[in-house]
């Protein structure tokens, strides 16, 4: 003869397996963090005098490597591990330009400068397009920044010029934001070369 369960024991008996499953199922892990790179040089707020050329910044083009929301940390001379938990809070690219812009109006207070996200198409403004290489550190270790730049538009040959960088720097402390302000560092440090670059030609 079988015996039937009352419908009270089958409630208590899922409850305890609910419960259980809880207790036994994946528990979430820490939550994910996300970072911004900062211009390294201050503006100024004289007013621009007339008369010179616009500078346009951008666009930015990255290394494939580097174009994806996680950060990447270089493990070895070939190997590159990407950070779940720690993310870029916008497109790296975007974050880049608008830094190399902040820092390039800071550096040339006699200039307009403005964002550009487009390939030069005539006009009245030097274009600043960069191509990043390398942007990349470890937590207590060392960055690196490789970049490339060419200058387009109302320049005294009238043909394109730029330049490359390689810039190298130890990581001061062992967190992640740590990293984030040296890359910023040397990304202000770039800055300085392509307003050295601009400078060093004379008007058209």
């Amino acid at each position: 003869m079988v015996k039937r369960i009352p419908w009270q024991g089958w409630v208590v008996a899922g409850g305890l397996g609910l419960l259980l499953c809880g207790c036994l199922g994946p528990r979430p892990g820490p939550p994910a963090r996300f970072y911004q790179l900062q211009p390294g040089v201050r503006g100024s707020e004289d007013p621009l005098p007339a008369g010179r050329p616009a500078v346009g910044v951008g666009p930015v083009e990255l290394a494939p490597y580097l174009d994806r929301p996680q950060m990447a940390t270089r493990v070895g001379a070939t190997e590159i591990r990407y950070d779940e938990l720690h993310r870029w809070a916008e497109p790296l690219a975007k974050n880049i330009n608008w830094v190399l812009a902040e820092n390039l109006a800071g550096l040339l207070p006699d200039r307009s400068v403005r964002i550009l996200d487009t390939r030069f198409a005539g006009g009245d403004a030097v274009q600043i397009a960069i191509r990043i290489l390398r942007l990349d550190g470890v937590p207590g270790g060392a960055a690196a920044l490789h970049a490339t730049w060419s200058l387009t538009g109302p320049l005294p040959d009238g043909a394109p010029a730029g330049g490359s960088l390689r810039l190298d720097a130890d990581v001061p402390g062992p967190g992640v934001s740590d990293v984030v302000e040296t890359l910023g560092a040397l990304l202000a440090d770039l800055s300085r070369r392509i307003a050295e670059d601009l400078a060093d030609r004379p008007e058209p």
